[in-house]
């Protein structure tokens, strides 16, 4: 399999590991390994009968939406064609020099910072930590201008239940306006 693919080739990558495909759980790609939730697929379907008109290219009337429900400017948000045309212009639109990516990951984080010449520095993760890195190592090795290119918002799987604050001996991380 080419290390700089987009990911989801569950043949290939189950043809390598002599594993059947059901076996392999598929971290290069951005999907929820259960399916999608049904609420979601209802709402898609209600939504479809609203999908006549072009949009706006600039998104202005969901920036707007989005700006008065969370209280910040509309500027404040950029909306892309998915998350991958997205991904890829985070490290052109704010010039990264290094990326931190913990892995296994989606394969598109590595994959664009590399075409835009940016440095990555990869932390392994450990099925007996639930793939989750160490908010302390991610800091460590975030250096002032650094991205950190993570799936899974660190404030929300972290915490074990009725516990609040930082993990223990580390400074808690910057909270996002968009964290409700």
């Amino acid at each position: 399999m080419n290390v700089f693919s987009h990911g989801g080739d569950l043949k290939s990558l189950a043809e390598e590991a002599c594993r059947p495909e059901r076996d392999i759980l598929d971290f290069s790609v951005n999907l929820r390994p259960e399916g999608m939730p049904e609420f979601i697929v209802s709402a898609l379907w209600k939504a479809m009968e609203n999908a006549v008109p072009y949009p706006s290219p600039d998104a202005a009337d969901l920036r707007e939406l989005a700006a008065v429900h969370y209280g910040l400017p509309s500027g404040c948000f950029v909306f892309g064609n998915g998350a991958n045309e997205l991904i890829h212009a985070l490290p052109r639109a704010l010039n990264l020099k290094q990326a931190v990516i913990p892995e296994p990951a989606f394969s598109e984080y590595r994959l664009a910072c590399l075409r835009h010449g940016t440095d990555v520095l990869s932390i392994r993760t450990e099925e007996r930590n639930s793939f989750l890195p160490s908010l302390c190592r991610l800091e460590e090795q975030a250096a002032d201008g650094s991205a950190v290119f993570s799936g899974k918002s660190q404030q929300s799987v972290r915490r074990p239940a009725g516990r609040s604050g930082p993990a223990q001996g580390c400074p808690e991380p910057p909270r996002s306006p968009l964290d409700h």
